[in-house]
């Protein structure tokens, strides 16, 4: 098992991420294929995932979006609310 395995994240991030995605109407059918989780793991409230699961989810984002800097546009839509 090599380091990114090991490491855990919150879900908290994944979550805005999956929120954002499905504001923007993107179709989310293949996310298990493309991330090797389903959507509702990382959709879990006050969950941990691997930080492997969280990089695989960005570069899912990216590639559904064709956006290089989905962080920045995701953050502009980020309230204090959506983080708890």
């Amino acid at each position: 098992m090599n380091n990114l395995e090991q490491k855990k994240v919150a879900t908290e991030i994944t979550r805005l991420i999956i929120f954002y995605l499905e504001s923007l109407s993107i179709e989310l059918s293949d996310i298990k294929k493309a991330t090797g989780q389903a959507k509702s793991v990382f959709l879990q409230e006050n969950g941990k995932i691997a930080l492997h699961s969280e990089q695989l989810l960005w570069n899912y984002a990216v590639k559904k979006t064709n956006d290089p800097h989905i962080g920045l546009h995701m953050a502009k839509s980020v309230t204090l609310e959506s983080l708890g």
